[in-house]
């Protein structure tokens, strides 16, 4: 993986947010070691996670448990190429 190194964000908006499906999404980033910070934002999505290590691999895999609450949820990945400040 030739992103390993760098930096990667995820920003993840709920559809149709549901009180307890917001819940599992937390205990879900807490449960992650590969997210190592995570923010609730205000605009178009409604959370900002940044992953370690630029790892695609520990995005699939937090995916793949997101598809699994059962929800509507639309979901970006992005990595850093370069930092310009």
């Amino acid at each position: 993986d030739h992103f390993k190194g760098g930096r990667s964000w995820a920003v993840v908006r709920f559809v149709e947010p549901v009180t307890s499906t917001t819940e599992m999404f937390v205990r879900m980033i807490g449960e992650t070691p590969a997210i190592i910070e995570a923010h609730r934002i205000a605009g178009p999505y409604d959370y900002a996670l940044r992953f370690l290590a630029g790892h695609r691999d520990a995005w699939r895999d937090f995916e793949r448990r997101l598809e699994s609450l059962d929800c509507h949820v639309e979901a970006r990945f992005g990595v850093v190429l370069e930092a310009l400040k």
